[in-house]
């Protein structure tokens, strides 16, 4: 699961997430791109506000479906 698609589904902004976890919205931003990944304490507070569990922010994408879902 992306991080992006995550904070989606749940209809969540960049911002309304880096305010209920005391953060930027850059380091927000910084995460769904993958240049830099939230730091351990910040996982089980993530999962929460995305409804999911910690090991489902980190699934890789399906390389067999296009960023739509649909298949290759």
């Amino acid at each position: 699961m992306r991080l992006k698609d995550a904070r989606m589904s749940v209809g969540l902004t960049q911002e309304a997430v880096a305010k209920a976890m005391d953060i930027s919205r850059t380091a927000v931003a910084m995460w769904e791109t993958g240049q830099v990944n939230p730091t351990a304490d910040k996982l089980p507070q993530l999962a929460k506000l995305y409804e999911c569990t910690i090991d489902e922010l980190f699934i890789p994408e399906d390389k067999n479906h296009d960023e739509t879902g649909l298949q290759r």
